[in-house]
């Protein structure tokens, strides 16, 4: 018990931040460190087998972002404001999801990581800005997927996984997207609650001023 509370002190002290956070952000921050070390490993792994094959370009590529992203984690760790770095992580996931969709590595299989992208995009970004960033993913899946002007010619992709890829896609989008209201509705509920309670505590300290006022005249 002692060793595991000790890991779970250096996790949050050493790796999510150096800093006090909420416990919103300590959450937002968890997801955000762990998503991005599940990342590396498929990253470390696609890398490997480049080099392996002989494929220098793309396994400098996949080495680059994974030395990147455990950079940034680190990095993570000293700033108490992180809504830059999820950002640029958002620009960068979506980039290597592009590349994967396109290049149609692992056969295909890796474009399976972009059912990933809305519970990333929402829950790190709130409802509004992570909709529009999960827009713009959904607009580029699907060009990639159906290539209409023959722009991406990398790989094809059967009609059977684009239906049922685009349908899974769009059903993790809507609840994704309906928790992220609910939970910011709730979110404001309760800070309206806090701010209400707090204008309680000060009209009842000032009851108890007027109070103590009205008892040391009653003495005198």
């Amino acid at each position: 018990m002692k060793l595991l509370n000790k890991i779970n002190s250096y996790y949050h002290n050493k790796i999510l931040s150096r800093h006090s956070l909420s416990i919103e952000e300590t959450g937002r921050r968890m997801l955000f460190v762990n998503f991005l070390l599940l990342l590396i490993i498929p990253l470390v792994i696609f890398a490997s087998v480049h080099l392996k094959n002989g494929i220098y370009l793309y396994s400098i590529i996949n080495y680059s972002f994974a030395a990147a992203f455990f950079i940034l984690i680190i990095v993570l760790n000293y700033q108490k404001n992180a809504k830059i770095i999820y950002r640029l992580i958002t620009i960068c996931f979506g980039f290597i999801l592009f590349y994967w969709a396109k290049t149609g590595a692992v056969m295909g299989y890796s474009s399976i990581w972009i059912l990933t992208f809305p519970l990333y995009a929402f829950f790190l970004m709130g409802k509004k800005e992570g909709f529009y960033w999960t827009i713009l993913c959904a607009i580029l899946t699907v060009l990639v997927f159906i290539n209409p002007f023959s722009f991406f010619s990398d790989f094809s992709y059967p009609g059977e996984y684009i239906s049922r890829h685009l349908f899974t896609f769009f059903m993790i989008f809507l609840i994704s997207y309906s928790y992220e209201s609910i939970r910011e509705k709730y979110k404001s509920a309760m800070e309206a609650e806090q701010a209400e309670l707090l204008l309680e505590k000060d009209k009842l300290a000032e009851a108890k001023d007027a109070v103590d006022r009205a008892n040391i005249l009653l003495k005198e």
